[in-house]
């Protein structure tokens, strides 16, 4: 496998590997007990099977899990065929390379209505990767087509329902989650659909401060930056036009902040920002997320605060919005 492709970070006096659960460890344990669960599902990499944490999957059940190679567009449409068969395809793939296979995502996927499920590695900024590897622009790419659900979890209890949810709903659907560390937690024993809501996770003051994904938790690290009451909803679905609520979700705020971690031009908060136009709301509009620009390599830190979304930026965005209430 790719032990030194894309290697992490050693402790340079114990010469050993930083301790860490990741995201793609989890989704990888995640893969092994929805295969226990519906023998008909099965998995599609484009060569990426232990970087995305497939390959526990593949090592338990070789017949149902696939590495097809460096070949995005044919992964796609092998999911498709798949899901023509009473198939639950799941493909299991970068943020950057799903851009080579939009196309089959497109045509033979979403216009036949197929239920192939797409769990979306390394959305968002993925620090010392580089441009090459940015996730930044699925948001922008996915929420144009129309039937595509989008899910952006905040962590790994959501991940795991949107796959059930997938699973159930039978229609395609795009998931969309951070490389990174993630926090340790029963995912397995929440079986409650209702995570999947739209959650106030913070309420008060006349700012109202929307997420989605892994900007949520950046959001709720800027909580103790900052005295003044606002409110904070995480979405967990990306909708093409935000969401059905919206109009009575920011009706009394004063002013309006998104927070995303992707690109803002084409971005989710621009689906709001054309919400509050067509609704000809008055309340002053923040758009934060990843500028026109192509990002350079650093840590996810370092990045967000070149981007302008760290948590005390996004505590400073807060406050200005505040004050100009």
């Amino acid at each position: 496998q790719t032990k030194w492709h894309s290697a992490n970070k050693f402790i340079k006096i114990e010469n050993r590997e930083i301790p860490t659960l990741k995201w793609q460890d989890v989704f990888g344990d995640m893969l092994v007990k929805l295969a226990e669960i519906y023998p008909n599902l099965m998995g599609i990499t484009p060569a990426m099977p232990s970087s995305c944490g497939m390959i526990k999957a593949m090592k338990a059940y070789p017949d149902r899990f696939f590495d097809v190679g460096i070949a995005e567009q044919h992964a796609l449409t092998f999911a498709a065929g798949m899901a023509t068969q009473n198939g639950i395809p799941i493909v299991n793939i970068y943020s950057s390379f799903l851009q080579r296979g939009y196309d089959q995502l497109i045509h033979d996927i979403v216009l036949q209505k197929l239920p192939v499920i797409l769990c979306i590695d390394r959305a968002g900024l993925v620090g010392e990767d580089g441009p090459t590897h940015h996730g930044a622009f699925d948001i922008a790419f996915l929420r144009c087509i129309p039937q595509l659900l989008i899910g952006a979890p905040r962590n790994t209890t959501e991940l795991y329902q949107m796959i059930l949810f997938g699973i159930e709903k039978k229609q395609p659907i795009a998931i969309r989650y951070p490389k990174g560390n993630v926090l340790e937690e029963p995912w397995l024993q929440n079986t409650n659909p209702s995570i999947l809501e739209d959650q106030m996770l913070k309420s008060g003051g006349s700012v109202l401060v929307i997420s989605t994904g892994k900007a949520s938790n950046l959001v709720m690290e800027a909580y103790p930056l900052i005295n003044n009451d606002f409110t904070h909803i995480h979405m967990p679905f990306i909708h093409a036009n935000a969401s059905k609520k919206l109009s009575s979700l920011i009706d009394g705020y004063h002013a309006i902040i998104t927070v995303e971690d992707g690109c803002i031009v084409g971005g989710w908060g621009q689906g709001i920002a054309h919400e509050l136009r067509n609704n000809k709301q008055k309340s002053l509009f923040f758009h934060l997320g990843i500028p026109h620009a192509f990002i350079e390599h650093g840590s996810n830190e370092e990045l967000y605060a070149l981007c302008g979304y760290s948590p005390g930026q996004i505590a400073d965005t807060i406050l200005k919005a505040d004050t100009k209430t």
